[in-house]
């Protein structure tokens, strides 16, 4: 320690209360001064530490949110094939409960199918935009 600066009276003799001090301020200034290299390289460690702690978390987050495209494609199935076959009963139904003065079950039921058959398409359209917009 003598040769980093610490004071001595003689050959072997050393003043404690200077010497503590000595020590103390010694200490201090290693604390206090670490090179501006090293700090910069520890803030940019710790920064980075945090960032890849936060990709992570926000990773999980969104696994956890996600929903795989094969799933919602079976799901709007099962809706459609519902629909659909709500779609189906209400020809038969209607036909045979409207009043018909002129035409027939056959024709009103004909037009029916007309107009389900058009809801069908656009629901399979809305089915097959919804799937490809899911991210796989």
């Amino acid at each position: 320690m003598v040769a980093k600066g610490m004071p001595k009276v003689a050959r072997g003799k050393f003043d404690d209360a200077e010497c503590i001090g000595w020590y103390v301020d010694f200490k201090m200034k290693s604390v206090e001064a670490p090179s501006a290299s090293a700090d910069v390289n520890t803030a940019r460690k710790r920064l980075y530490d945090a960032q890849v702690v936060k990709t992570e978390l926000d990773i999980a987050t969104t696994k956890r949110m996600s929903i795989p495209a094969d799933e919602h494609l079976i799901d709007m199935n099962q809706l459609a094939v519902m629909f659909v076959s709500g779609l189906d009963a209400l020809v038969a139904r209607v036909a045979s409960e409207v009043p018909y003065p002129v035409t027939g079950p056959a024709m009103l039921q004909d037009q029916l199918l007309k107009e389900t058959n058009a809801i069908r398409a656009d629901v399979a359209n809305a089915i097959t935009t919804y799937a490809s917009t899911v991210s796989a």
